[in-house]
């Protein structure tokens, strides 16, 4: 959500900022490449930018240009053909404003590929400069790449856990076990399986998590159903045996969540409440 509305404020600034360097006057053109682009068009505003670029080498705007393309092909989910933009400002206008616009989306881009010591090092040099305003972004930034860091990580564990678990229980009960399906799961089936299918009607990450939760549900019913009717459990076993199913679940859920990128949104949600 966070980056979203990041990358729809730099669109923004991109369409009405002016030069920097005030000796060179806008091109109409380029303006109105600028205001008539839309959802639609980005193929055809792109190329049409690109060759406004080539025309005009040597102009401060060629920058605003490119990072305008880059900022489009990100929120296009197309981020790997926005990096060579990117490394071009940086090498043709080093030190501007640009530049450090374009420092601050490749980090973005280090983020979204999860690599974190990359990113976390370009904002925090964002954020060690005197400008207030790229302090304030670095540090913003750093921190949110600290958090995304150590919750991939845990996810990483958690799917890691949940995987030996299961592994370990069809080892040791054997895949004939499996079958018929235990009552754990016959039950819920039904209804995960309409799950399933409602989910299709749901945005894209919305229906990613779901789809990720219900699979991952029938799995953990599945095995752990056919391993408690293969080894019933008798005394504080039967504590221990719902604690770990309980621990399981509430995994399977951090690990839908993350997996489907609703990090962000379930804590707005959380904070604001549902719409």
């Amino acid at each position: 959500m966070i980056g979203r509305v990041s990358l729809f404020l730099l669109l923004a600034l991109l369409a009405v900022a002016r030069p920097i360097h005030a000796a060179t006057a806008l091109d109409g053109e380029f303006d109105a490449i600028v205001s008539t682009t839309t959802q639609q068009n980005h193929v055809d505003a792109r190329a049409r930018m690109l060759r406004w670029i080539e025309a005009h080498q040597g102009d401060p705007q060629c920058a605003r240009g490119l990072l305008w393309i880059a900022v489009l092909e990100r929120g296009d989910g197309r981020g790997e053909a926005a990096r060579p933009l990117l490394e071009r400002i940086l090498r043709e206008v080093p030190d501007t404003e640009w530049a450090l616009n374009a420092e601050r989306q490749l980090a973005d881009l280090d983020l979204d590929i999860h690599q974190y010591r990359r990113a976390i090092e370009t904002y925090d040099r964002l954020a060690a400069l005197p400008s207030p305003y790229w302090h304030y972004i670095g540090k913003t930034a750093g921190d949110d790449a600290r958090s995304q860091r150590a919750r991939f990580y845990s996810f990483i564990a958690i799917v890691a856990a949940l995987h030996l678990i299961a592994a370990t229980r069809i080892a040791r009960m054997g895949l004939r076990a499996l079958w018929p399906l235990p009552n754990e799961l016959a039950y819920p089936l039904p209804a995960l399986l309409v799950i399933l299918v409602a989910a299709a009607e749901q945005e894209p990450a919305e229906a990613r998590g779901v789809i990720t939760l219900s699979l991952g549900a029938i799995a953990l019913l599945w095995i752990n159903g056919a391993w408690l009717r293969a080894h019933p459990p008798r005394g504080p076993a039967r504590t221990g045996q719902a604690l770990l199913g309980v621990l399981q679940a509430c995994g399977l859920f951090f690990c839908a969540i993350i997996s489907s990128g609703l990090w962000e949104k379930l804590v707005d949600t959380w904070q604001m409440g549902a719409d």
